[in-house]
């Protein structure tokens, strides 16, 4: 009987490991192919051509959005197909959840290429030069201070050239939602 329970215990402590996931997080840019407000839910396709689809949550925020409301249902339908995104998300298993919406599209968020001069994770501050050599403060969001951290060390980011996606103002400073490498 003792060695039944024993063995049990070590392939149930076994399966919690194997099925214990760490969650992810990253952003997913691409085009809207699908909206569904009912199962809340957005379909993107990457330029790879590959399609995620991630659930929308009532946490989710939206940047560049255009719904009449800020009801997470009418701002689901502010999205349409064809419109550009980039999706800040969690995951764990198979589920995407959409943690933030960034509309990048023209009729989206403001954009600008400049040159990274110094971002302060702590602080979620970004500063940039512009084309006319001035440099300007923008306030980041959390997911925005995690993508850079992941994606660039302070040494690279120093003079990195991006398209900086950003909205209206949070204590005098614009608010920077996403970020790329210019090409």
């Amino acid at each position: 009987m003792k060695k039944h329970f024993i063995a049990i215990a070590m392939l149930m402590a076994l399966s919690l490991t194997t099925s214990a996931q760490e969650p992810r997080h990253g952003i997913r840019t691409g085009t809207v192919q699908q909206v569904d407000d009912h199962a809340k839910t957005i379909t993107i396709k990457s330029e790879d051509g590959t399609e995620h689809t991630l659930q929308i949550e009532a946490r989710t925020k939206f940047h560049g959005v255009h719904g009449t409301s800020r009801n997470t249902a009418d701002t689901i339908r502010g999205l349409k197909p064809g419109t550009q995104v980039a999706v800040h998300y969690t995951a764990a298993g198979t589920i995407e959840n959409a943690i933030e919406i960034d509309n990048i599209g023209p009729d989206g968020l403001k954009s600008m290429e400049a040159t990274i001069t110094h971002i302060d994770r702590g602080e979620k501050s970004l500063t940039v030069q512009t084309a006319d050599g001035s440099n300007q403060t923008f306030h980041i969001s959390d997911s925005t201070a995690r993508y850079a951290a992941e994606q660039f060390d302070q040494g690279t980011a120093s003079s990195l050239k991006v398209t900086l996606y950003y909205s209206g103002h949070k204590e005098g400073h614009a608010v920077a939602h996403y970020f790329k490498k210019a090409q």
